[in-house]
C-alpha cells in the first residue's frame, strides 16, 4: 500500500496516538513480519511477538486468547490488514487487546 506495508502505517498511527508497547500475534507466514518490524524501535515502539497455534483455532478471539497472558489494563485490537484501524485511538475510544497504552 503506497510506499510501505499496511502494518507500518498501523504502527506509526499507534505511536502517534501515544501507544508505546505493541504485541503482534503471528501464525503461519510470520517470517516476513518479523524481518520487517523487528523490535519496533524504528517506529518508536516496543514490539513483542505472540505466536498463535492455529491448531487451537483461528480468528480474533483465539488471537486475543494467545496474547492474554501478556496483557494487563486497557488495551486495543488492531487488525493487521486494515489501515483505518487507528482513527479513534487518540480520542480514547475503548477497544480490545493488542497494544497497551502508556
Amino acid at each position: 500500500m503506497g510506499d510501505a506495508p499496511v502494518i507500518e502505517y498501523n504502527l506509526r498511527y499507534l505511536e502517534a496516538a501515544g501507544v508505546s508497547r505493541v504485541f503482534i500475534v503471528l501464525s503461519d507466514g510470520k517470517e516476513q513480519i518479523l524481518r520487517y518490524v523487528k523490535d519496533g524501535r524504528r517506529f518508536g515502539l516496543d514490539v513483542a511477538y505472540v505466536f498463535q497455534d492455529m491448531k487451537r483455532g483461528a480468528g480474533t478471539a483465539k488471537a486475543i486468547e494467545a496474547a492474554k497472558p501478556w496483557l494487563s489494563g486497557e488495551f486495543i485490537v488492531v487488525y493487521g490488514s486494515s489501515r483505518r484501524c487507528c482513527s479513534s485511538i487518540s480520542s480514547g475510544a475503548p477497544g480490545l487487546p493488542w497494544a497497551s497504552t502508556r
